[in-house]
């Protein structure tokens, strides 16, 4: 085959880098082109009273002058005041001005910042000066210390769709992020970087939040939510330099370009407000990442479901895992033998209850008792008992005509017909099994009443094979009741029959199956690419996932230490690589716990997508860093 050769040194801290420099304070938006020459600039500040970055000051409202008519979009949502005041300010549109009253008292010696968002922009066009900031001081010093950063979810590093709001509190006990606003407050921008200037010296906690009630505080079980898990002092190794330019805006002869200049300060980096290279270095260097995950709530167990989908299975349904062994017992009704066989699902939250009784069957109401574990108000577990009654509508029966003879047609016993995911015709894949699954539970299953054999030239020969059923993993492992799975390594562009004799699968109602032939063909190997990763520096327990372009996850490795995996048969297309780090070894993915100070498992994604060809390999050296 054909070999294509790709080293990759991937260090994950590298993808987002680039984002960091493009920082605007503001959450994504979308405009809609209207068609024909506009005007795209955004209005112009001329001037403010008090001015821009003013010592002192203890005024109760303030202006801004543009240098056209302005509209306001959302004034409530997109300004935010850092440190947050109790009382929002009103804002007042006057024409090509507005003015801003302040409805609570400012604190002494304190640095405030109003940053504006979107919510200025020109009357006609709707162009949003963005970000402007206004800031001003009530002691004799403006605070020059700035925090920048990113936002990335947790497990696909996405860009948060979502505005994510950064929160700074003084107080470095938990409790603060879920009881008192924070004393600085940011928002991230379209690229998922943020940015609060303006800060003081001082020690901090450093928090992401997509708000769900506006309140700038963790209240809320659907919140995504983000921490540093050190404390963050800000020291003057975060200190930016102010520029001319945010001395000019105060001034009506300023001219364009200037405020052109102070816009783009507020992106460190959109344009040549910061052209000095060792700040932007620096900027850079103390730079926070933050990972933005749903906290899994710590609910009470519950029942969340019960039906009766067919006259003999009833199903449970709880809102997670079961935490302990599920009991049951009928009511009102007196059964001797052996009544049901129950069938878990791989995530063990549902459980279907197959009846064995024809009575029960038959039966339009049943009532059962079911005992599973809870927990009260002071978190201590206990048996809760709870009362079901599972029913079922019999369609109505036709009447039958009386026949003038006797009715000599003999009727067939049902048969069990397994469904197979290779039908007569159907074309193997070669990396996958020849799979079963039957409509009810099976009870005795004979792996000898099948015969796989390579079928050419009209010459048959026996191939050698393992049929069982399929193994769950989960909580714990179990066989699946009604799963089957055929392994055989296949051949490529060969023809196979596969004969499946009566009596090899007999459900718990004693119907089996008759005689089944499949006839079936593999594919060509040279339909299929290989991928080769040579995945090194492994420091604890990692999860190497092959992906669809939709991020599905087509197949899986488990690793403990470097190695080189291979991806065999795979289809001509592109494909993506992740690596979760299983912290905690239970070969799956593990969100964040803020209460226990757990962050979510490391994910790692290859940063260009794989592109694989027929007939081809594709050979990967992944460096983790």
């Amino acid at each position: 085959m054909l070999k294509k050769t790709v080293v990759a040194d991937i260090i994950r801290n590298n993808i987002f880098f680039p984002a960091i420099v493009i920082i605007s304070m503001s959450c994504a938006r979308v405009g809609t082109p209207t068609g024909g020459p506009a005007d795209s600039a955004p209005p112009v500040v001329r001037k403010c009273e008090p001015a821009n970055r003013s010592i002192m000051f203890d005024s109760k409202n303030f202006e801004i002058y543009c240098d056209e008519f302005l509209q306001l979009k959302n004034p409530s949502t997109e300004l935010i005041v850092s440190p947050p005041l109790k009382e929002k300010p009103e804002i007042i549109l006057k024409g090509k001005s507005i003015k801003v009253k302040l409805l609570e008292k400012l604190q002494p010696n304190t640095t405030y910042t109003f940053n504006f968002g979107d919510a200025i922009t020109d009357l006609h066009e709707g162009n949003p000066l963005k970000n402007f900031e206004y800031v001003v001081s009530t002691g004799t010093t403006i605070d020059s210390f700035t925090l920048t950063g990113i936002v990335t979810e947790c497990f696909t590093l996405n860009i948060p769709k979502e505005c994510v709001y950064i929160l700074l509190h003084e107080n470095l006990e938990d409790t603060a992020f879920r009881r008192s606003i924070p004393n600085f407050v940011g928002r991230t921008d379209e690229y998922g970087a943020f940015a609060i200037r303006n800060l003081k010296k001082d020690t901090f906690r450093l928090y992401a939040l997509v708000d769900a009630n506006s309140n700038l505080m963790f209240d809320q079980p659907t919140e995504k939510i983000g921490f540093a898990d050190s404390i963050l002092f800000i020291d003057e190794s975060y200190y930016v330099p102010p520029t001319d330019t945010t001395t000019k805006t105060d001034s009506i002869m300023a001219d364009t370009s200037a405020k052109d200049n102070e816009t783009e300060l507020i992106g460190y980096g959109t344009g040549n407000a910061y052209p000095d290279t060792a700040v932007r270095q620096q900027l850079q260097k103390n730079s926070k990442e933050l990972i933005l995950f749903l906290q899994e709530p710590k609910s009470d167990q519950y029942l969340k479901d019960y039906t009766r989908p067919e006259a003999g299975r009833l199903r449970v349904v709880f809102n997670e895992t079961l935490a302990d062994t599920l009991s049951f017992a009928l009511l009102d009704t007196i059964v001797e033998s052996k009544w049901f066989v129950i069938e878990p699902c791989g995530t063990l939250d549902t459980f279907d209850l197959w009846l064995l009784d024809s009575f029960l069957i038959k039966n339009e109401k049943i009532k059962m008792e079911f005992l599973y574990e809870k927990t009260d108000s002071n978190n201590y577990p206990y048996i809760f008992h709870d009362t079901l009654a599972f029913n079922y509508t019999f369609p109505k029966q036709q009447k039958q005509k009386k026949h003038k003879f006797a009715d000599t047609t003999v009727v067939k016993k049902p048969r069990l017909v397994p469904v197979t995911n290779y039908p007569t015709g159907a074309d193997i894949e070669l990396s996958t099994k020849f799979n079963f699954i039957t409509k009810t539970p099976v009870l005795n299953f004979d792996s000898t009443r099948f015969q796989l054999f390579k079928a050419e030239d009209s010459i048959e020969t026996p191939v050698p094979f393992v049929i069982q059923r399929r193994i769950i993993e989960s909580k714990d492992t179990f066989a699946d009741l009604r799963r089957f799975e055929l392994h055989c390594e296949w051949q490529e562009n060969t023809s196979y029959k596969l004969i499946v004799l009566p009596h090899a699968f007999t459900d718990i109602y004693g119907l089996t199956n008759d005689t089944i032939i499949y006839k079936n063909k593999t594919r060509k190997l040279e339909n299929y690419g290989t991928l080769y990763i040579d995945i090194q520096n492994i420091s604890e327990p990692i999860i190497v996932q092959l992906l669809s372009t939709g991020f599905d996850v087509l197949t899986e490795r488990h690793l403990i230490s470097d190695e080189e995996i291979s991806f065999e048969y795979l289809k001509p297309a592109e494909y993506k690589l992740k690596i979760i780090v299983d912290s905690n070894q239970n070969r799956k993915w593990d969100t964040g716990d803020f209460d226990q100070k757990r962050q979510p498992e490391k994910v790692i994604i290859y940063s260009e997508p794989i592109k694989i060809r027929a007939n081809w390999d594709v050979e990967l050296t992944w460096i983790l860093r």
